[in-house]
C-alpha cells in the first residue's frame, strides 16, 4: 500500500468564468505548491477538462511538477459540452467534473493501492486549517465538508477525501451521477453527490469547522475559505 494521493479537477483553457487563461493557470500551480507544502508525501494527479490542450509550453512545467497529467478535450462529453452554445457555466462544470473524475477513478485501479484519495478543484489550495488526520482517522468513510443550503442541501465539492478500500463504491456513485446528466436535464454535481451520498448509504464524516481550503470562485471572484 502506497501513500495518499490528490487529484485535481481544472479546466483552465476554458474561456468562461472571470478569469483568464494565464490566471487559471497560476492558481492550478498554487494548488499544486499548496498539496506539497501541506501533504508533500503524496502524490498529485492532474485531470484538465478544458475544451482545448493546454500550451505545451505550460503542460511540460506541470508534467515536472505532478505525477501525471492527462489533458480530456478529446473525452466525447466535453467535446459534446463544447457543441452547446450558452450552455450554463454550472452544468459545464458538472459535466467536467462528472467524466474527469470518473477517468480518473478508472486510471486509479491501474495504479495499484493507495491509503486515502484526495479530490481537489484547480482553483483552490489548501491552507494551515487542513488537518489530513481527520480523514485519516474517518476510515472507510467519505470526509467532505458539512452540507449547505443552496437552493436544497448540498455537498460542497472543493475538497473531499475517501479510502483507496471505497473505491468500487465512489465508482458506482460517480457513474450514477453521469447517469443521471445523460438526460436532458442535468443535475449540478453539488446537488447529486448530497443526494446519492444519502440514497446509497455511503459512510460520511461531515466536517462541522475548516476542512482547510480556500480560493476565489469562477463566477465572480468571491472568497472561498472553507
Amino acid at each position: 500500500m502506497r501513500s495518499d494521493i490528490f487529484c485535481i479537477i481544472s479546466a483552465i483553457k476554458n474561456d468562461y468564468g472571470v478569469f483568464s487563461y494565464d490566471e487559471r493557470f497560476n492558481q492550478l500551480l498554487e494548488t499544486i505548491t499548496s498539496i506539497k507544502t501541506f501533504s508533500p508525501e503524496s502524490d498529485i494527479v492532474l485531470y484538465d477538462t478544458s475544451f482545448e490542450p493546454i500550451p505545451e509550453s505550460h503542460l511540460t512545467i506541470l508534467k515536472n511538477l505532478v505525477k501525471n497529467v492527462r489533458l480530456l478535450h478529446t473525452h466525447p462529453a466535453i467535446q459534446q459540452c463544447k457543441e452547446i452554445v450558452g450552455v450554463d457555466l454550472l452544468i459545464l462544470k458538472t459535466i467536467g467534473e462528472t467524466y474527469g473524475f470518473l477517468e480518473f477513478l478508472t486510471d486509479l485501479k491501474n495504479l495499484g493501492g493507495y491509503n486515502r484519495i484526495f479530490k481537489i478543484g484547480g482553483r483552490y489550495k489548501l491552507n494551515s486549517n487542513f488537518n489530513k488526520q481527520i480523514h485519516i482517522l474517518n476510515k472507510n468513510k467519505i470526509v467532505i465538508k458539512n452540507s449547505q443550503l443552496w437552493e436544497s442541501e448540498t455537498y460542497p465539492l472543493r475538497l473531499w477525501s475517501f479510502d483507496y478500500a471505497m473505491l468500487n463504491q465512489i465508482m458506482d456513485l460517480y457513474v450514477r451521477i453521469a447517469i443521471l446528466n445523460s438526460t436532458p436535464k442535468i443535475v449540478i454535481i453539488e446537488y447529486a453527490m448530497y443526494e446519492l451520498i444519502k440514497e446509497l448509504n455511503i459512510p460520511t464524516h461531515e466536517v462541522t469547522g475548516p476542512i482547510g481550503i480556500e480560493g476565489l470562485m469562477g463566477l465572480d471572484k468571491s472568497q472561498i475559505y472553507e
